[in-house]
C-alpha cells in the first residue's frame, strides 16, 4: 500500500524519480510516526517483540520461513531477469535508453513492483534491516567492474552481508543484539560516503 501511494503520488508525464525519493521519505516517516504510536499503546512485553523485529532480525526463523523466501524468490528472479537488459540502457541517458528502444515509465513502474516484491519477501522473514541495498549494490559492482547493474551479484552480496551481520550479533559478549544493528552500524557511515563521493563528481 505504502509503495502504491509512493508510485501514484510521484506519476507526472512519467515516473519522477526526484519525486519518488522525497514522497517516498515522507510516507517513510509518517509509517514510523504510527509505529511508534502502535508501540506505546501496547503491553511492554509485546512492545519489546515488536521492537525487536523492526530492527531486523535472523534469530529464531524456521524452515516455513525459508520456504516463503523461494516461494518469492521463483516469482522474482524469472522478473529480474527479464529487466536486466532495460536495466543496462537505463544507466546511460533517457534519450539513449529511448533509442534502444527501452520504454522507460514501464521499466521503471516494473523495477519498482519487482524491488517492493523483494523488499516485502525479506521482511516478512527476517524483519527491515536497514542499509542492506546501500551496501550490495556498490560493493558488488566494485568486485566485478564495468559499469553495468549486477542484479544477482548485488543479491548474494546482500545475503553474505545479513549472513555476517547475524552471525556478529550471535558473537556479541554478554547480550545478543538484532543483526539489524549491525547492519545500520556499517550501512550508515557507507551511505554517508557514498553521498559524498557522488555530490563531488556532481551525480547529484
Amino acid at each position: 500500500m505504502a509503495a502504491c501511494v509512493v508510485l501514484l503520488l510521484s506519476f507526472e508525464n512519467g515516473l519522477n524519480i526526484r519525486k519518488l525519493v522525497l514522497i517516498g521519505i515522507g510516507v517513510n516517516l509518517s509509517i514510523a510516526a504510527g509505529s511508534d504510536l502502535l508501540l506505546s499503546r501496547v503491553d511492554l512485553m509485546t512492545a519489546e517483540d515488536m521492537s525487536r523485529w523492526l530492527v531486523g532480525s535472523l534469530n529464531g526463523r524456521d524452515w516455513s520461513d525459508v520456504a516463503i523466501v523461494w516461494c518469492g524468490l521463483a516469482v522474482v528472479v524469472p522478473a529480474a531477469a527479464v529487466l536486466d537488459f532495460p536495466l543496462r540502457s537505463m544507466m546511460l541517458t533517457d534519450d539513449v535508453a529511448l533509442g534502444h528502444g527501452v520504454a522507460l515509465n514501464a521499466v521503471r513502474l516494473a523495477v519498482s513492483a519487482t524491488t517492493v516484491i523483494c523488499v516485502a519477501i525479506g521482511v516478512s522473514v527476517a524483519g527491515p534491516l536497514p542499509f542492506v541495498a546501500f551496501l550490495s549494490g556498490p560493493i558488488a559492482k566494485a568486485i566485478e567492474g564495468g559499469g553495468r547493474p549486477s542484479l544477482f551479484s548485488a543479491a548474494l552480496v546482500g545475503a553474505i552481508v545479513v549472513l555476517s551481520a547475524d552471525y556478529a550479533s550471535r558473537l556479541t559478549p554478554l547480550v545478543q543484539l538484532p543483526a539489524g544493528v549491525f547492519t545500520a552500524l556499517i550501512g550508515a557511515p557507507c551511505l554517508l560516503w557514498l553521498l559524498v563521493r557522488n555530490a563531488r563528481s556532481g551525480r547529484i
